[in-house]
């Protein structure tokens, strides 16, 4: 069953107030008719199924995306001791010595700093990286570059064989979305080690 072609040259402002049509707003009602026009013979059924998935009875879940930065003055990072500082700023002090962390830098194309995140608190040894949160928050919010961190409750400066494997991961993904991976400091108490400096990146 096809539309009959007088229908289509209704005014959309009928649609607003067509009682008979699911309550919506104004965007929503005008869907209506372009559904006639699609020549869709379950017409307003079809529009009554359209208004529900805008509605709370989603049958799929919408992904909803935003970002903003608050930030007044811009941190600027020029190499691995400038990006220790910063890192050292915002660090959880009281856990450097307890529990390893790991975190990120997110800068833009000039290298400033657009945000800071702890991605996770693990154990005594070991934390775990997630590389799905780490690049969704670097895509979230632009990201041009990002340094990662890391902190050895032990004292140790030297990273693992596992650090220097997670790095070159996280590296090679970044490259494949054109986010370039600066540096991996490691922290402890009163100094820290630069995996970019020492060329294990």
């Amino acid at each position: 069953m096809f539309v009959e072609q007088s229908r289509f040259r209704r005014n959309p402002k009928q649609f607003i107030y067509d009682k008979s049509l699911p309550k919506g707003n104004n965007s929503e009602r005008l869907v209506y008719p372009f559904l006639e026009r699609d020549c869709n013979p379950k017409g307003k059924l079809a529009y009554k199924y359209f208004f529900y998935m805008q509605s709370g009875k989603n049958f799929v879940s919408e992904i909803s995306v935003s970002y903003s930065h608050t930030y007044k003055r811009k941190i600027k990072v020029t190499g691995a001791d400038s990006a220790h500082k910063t890192l050292r700023k915002m660090w959880d002090t009281n856990l450097l010595n307890i529990q390893e962390q790991f975190c990120v830098l997110f800068l833009n194309n000039s290298n400033e700093v657009v945000g800071f995140r702890c991605l996770s608190s693990g154990t005594l040894t070991a934390s775990l990286v997630d590389f799905k949160i780490l690049f969704g928050l670097a895509c979230k919010s632009l990201s041009s570059a990002i340094i990662i961190a890391h902190n050895h409750p032990s004292g140790k400066l030297q990273p693992s064989q596992g650090d220097i494997n997670v790095t070159k991961k996280i590296k090679e993904a970044g490259n494949m979305l054109d986010i370039k991976l600066l540096d991996h400091i490691i922290l402890t108490q009163n100094d820290y080690f630069s995996l970019n400096d020492n060329n294990l990146i």
